[in-house]
């Protein structure tokens, strides 16, 4: 799954902004057997027509919301740790 999110830091505090998700497809199944690695693995960009016909492409609306929960939850902390190290870097100064 792909989401989209914004994070801010304004006036000490980090706030988290989910925009959206989605399912990436690869083009072979995991199961195919005469597949490549790369073609179980790697997502391939899909035309509209292409797209209507997957099942499932888009992300239900339980997954999302667990899926938003957690990132609620571990994003800031991981931009918190971000924004100390970037301020810590001799690069900064």
């Amino acid at each position: 799954m792909r989401v989209v999110f914004v994070l801010r830091h304004e006036q000490g505090k980090i706030y988290t902004t989910i925009l959206g998700g989605y399912w990436e497809i690869p083009a072979k199944q995991l199961s195919d057997n005469k597949a490549t690695l790369t073609e179980k693995h790697k997502t391939v960009l899909m035309t509209p027509k292409e797209q209507a016909r997957c099942i499932g492409l888009e992300v239900s609306e339980d997954d999302f919301a667990s899926v938003k929960t957690l990132l609620h939850e571990a994003l800031p902390k991981n931009y918190e740790l971000m924004l100390q190290k970037t301020h810590s870097s001799p690069l900064s100064m």
